[in-house]
C-alpha cells in the first residue's frame, strides 16, 4: 500500500520551498540555460548515421557500386565528422587569432546586438498584449498611449537590424582578409621566396583546378557563410534561453 502523506507532513517542506524559492528559480533558469547550449554542443558533435545500415543497405550498396563509374568524377560531398571539426577549428585560428583580436571584438559586438534585438522582441510581445488588453476592456487612452510606445520602438529596432546586418558583413570581411593573407602567403610565398605554389598548380599540375577562383571566390564565401553561420545559431539559442526566463519570471521556473 502507498504510503500517504498528510498536510502536517509536508508542511516543512512547502515552507522550506517558499523560503528558498528565488534561489531554486535561478538554479533552475540556470540549468535550462546550461541544458540548451549543452544539448546543441552535443547534436552538433553527434556522428552521422551509417548509411549502409538499416533495411534496404543491400539495395543501396548495390545501387552505389553500379554508379560508382558514374560518380567518380563528382566531387564528395562534405560530411560533418571529426575530419571536418578538425580542419574547421584550424580556419578559426587563422580567422579569430586571438581574444583580443578585432574579430573577437566584432564577435562581441555582434552578440551584444543579437542579446538587445531578442530584448526588443520580448517587450514588443508585452506590448502587443497591454494593447489587445486596453482594446478589449475599452480604455481609449491606454490604447493609443500603447500604440504610440509601439510606434517608437520601431526606431530603436531598426537601428538594431540595421547594425547587425552592418557588424555581420565587417565580420565577413574581417574572414576574407585573414583567409587571404594566409591563402597569399602559402601559395606566393614571401618577399624572395622560391617557393611559388601558385604557379606550380598553373602550369605544372591539373588536379586543382582555376586555383585563383580558390583563392578569391571560394574565400568570399566561405567568410559570408562562416560569418552568417554564428549568427543564425546564436540568435535561436539566444531566443530559447531569454524567453523561457521571461516564462519563468511570469509563471515560474517549474513550468520548464
Amino acid at each position: 500500500m502507498a504510503p500517504v502523506f498528510s498536510k502536517p507532513d509536508l508542511k516543512p517542506y512547502a515552507d522550506a520551498y517558499i523560503r528558498h524559492r528565488p534561489n531554486i528559480q535561478r538554479v533552475l533558469n540556470l540549468g535550462f540555460a546550461v541544458w540548451t547550449i549543452g544539448g546543441t554542443y552535443w547534436a552538433l558533435q553527434a556522428k552521422p548515421k551509417n548509411a549502409g545500415q538499416g533495411r534496404g543497405s543491400s539495395r543501396r550498396s548495390k545501387k552505389g557500386e553500379a554508379n560508382a563509374a558514374g560518380d567518380s568524377s563528382k566531387p564528395k560531398r562534405v560530411q560533418i565528422d571529426a575530419l571536418f571539426y578538425q580542419r574547421l577549428k584550424a580556419l578559426l585560428r587563422i580567422v579569430i587569432p586571438g581574444i583580443r583580436s578585432r574579430e573577437a571584438m566584432l564577435l562581441v559586438m555582434h552578440s551584444s546586438l543579437l542579446v538587445f534585438r531578442t530584448a526588443i522582441s520580448i517587450y514588443v510581445a508585452k506590448l502587443d498584449g497591454r494593447v489587445v488588453g486596453s482594446l478589449v476592456r475599452a480604455q481609449p487612452v491606454p490604447f493609443l498611449l500603447n500604440i504610440l510606445r509601439w510606434l517608437l520602438v520601431a526606431i530603436p529596432a531598426t537601428w538594431c537590424n540595421s547594425w547587425l546586418s552592418y557588424v555581420q558583413s565587417k565580420l565577413a570581411l574581417a574572414y576574407r582578409t585573414r583567409l587571404t593573407e594566409k591563402a597569399m602567403e602559402l601559395y606566393l610565398g614571401g618577399v624572395g621566396s622560391q617557393d611559388k605554389i601558385y604557379y606550380k598548380l598553373s602550369n605544372l599540375d591539373d588536379r586543382i583546378k582555376n586555383p585563383d577562383q580558390m583563392i578569391t571566390v571560394d574565400i568570399q564565401r566561405f567568410s559570408n557563410h562562416l560569418a552568417a553561420i554564428y549568427s543564425n545559431m546564436a540568435k535561436p539559442l539566444l531566443d530559447i534561453i531569454l524567453y523561457n526566463y521571461q516564462l519563468s519570471q511570469n509563471v515560474g521556473a517549474e513550468a520548464l
